[in-house]
């Protein structure tokens, strides 16, 4: 059995990659994928094509054949319009793919073990990218009402809108001045794990699923998160009955009762329980 995974090589695949490695025959696994963020891996299975348009013409070449020649055809994110159009017109396709669904940050594991907070600051922490859709602005504006209080504000902009960062930045500095801090260079996974372990609330005001990735993390490490009501991974957290904050009724920064979250996110969100679901559709029938 040939399994084809296509999609983006960005910073989130490469942990993925190696998952498959240890725990699946890698031969069975051919990467086909197009350069987003990070250095071109040597792997005789992995095959990273950049942006160049020859380069994408090939790429798109290319994944038409193998899609036709694999047995499985894994999508990861799906962010490729092109891409959406090549499967439109070939839908005898579609019975063997499966899309891996990213928040812009999936294969995120959980049961870290990271320091212990110090000091009595509030450290609150305002979305995940620089793109616009996680809404700075409006979740700094419901901050705002505390901005005397000992708090301070880390805002991750390493990727994203150059131009929306900027803007966060300057009116992030207007409200809160050195207790607003941008995060405006790429971090190491170990490295921003270790702020996650610092923070002691989390605002994701974005308007659809995103930042699952961090959003479950937090959870696991038995932080305080607050996210939008109307979008589907709040009732995705409700239906699993794990606490999280409603984004537009932040009364005050006292943190909420997650005393039972941490177990909930290990029973669902285990590494053994990911690999678990893998085995599931690496090894069906189509």
């Amino acid at each position: 059995m040939k399994i084809l995974h296509v999609g983006i090589y960005d910073k989130l695949l490469p942990p993925f990659i190696e998952l498959i490695k240890k725990s699946f025959d890698f031969n069975q696994h051919v990467f086909l994928l197009h350069l987003g963020m990070g250095n071109i891996p040597h792997d005789q299975n992995v095959k990273v094509y950049e942006r160049k348009i020859i380069e994408r013409l090939k790429f798109y070449f290319v994944a038409l054949l193998k899609m036709h020649r694999s047995d499985k055809l894994i999508l990861h994110g799906l962010f490729d319009i092109k891409l959406i159009f090549v499967l439109f017109f070939t839908p005898w396709l579609l019975r063997k793919c499966y899309w891996a669904i990213w928040g812009g940050d999936l294969y995120v594991y959980k049961s870290y073990e990271v320091p212990a907070k110090q000091g009595e600051t509030k450290n609150i922490l305002v979305g995940n990218s620089a793109d616009p859709s996680n809404n700075h602005l409006k979740a700094l504006e419901k901050l705002l009402p505390f901005k005397e209080q000992d708090i301070a504000i880390y805002c991750p902009l390493s990727y994203g809108n150059h131009e929306h960062a900027q803007k966060v930045i300057k009116q992030g500095k207007e409200w809160f001045g050195d207790k607003f801090k941008p995060l405006t260079k790429f971090m190491p996974f170990d490295e921003y794990l270790k702020l996650l372990g610092t923070i002691d609330i989390a605002i994701f005001n974005h308007k659809r699923q995103q930042a699952m990735g961090n959003t479950i993390t937090l959870l696991g490490l038995g932080k305080t998160v607050y996210m939008r009501s109307d979008t589907t991974q709040w009732q995705f957290f409700q239906n699993k009955q794990i606490t999280v904050g409603d984004a537009e009724e932040i009364k005050d920064l006292s943190v909420l009762d997650v005393s039972g979250n941490r177990d909930k996110i290990k029973q669902h969100f285990s590494k053994e329980n990911f690999i678990s679901q893998l085995e599931s559709i690496f090894e069906s029938g189509n």
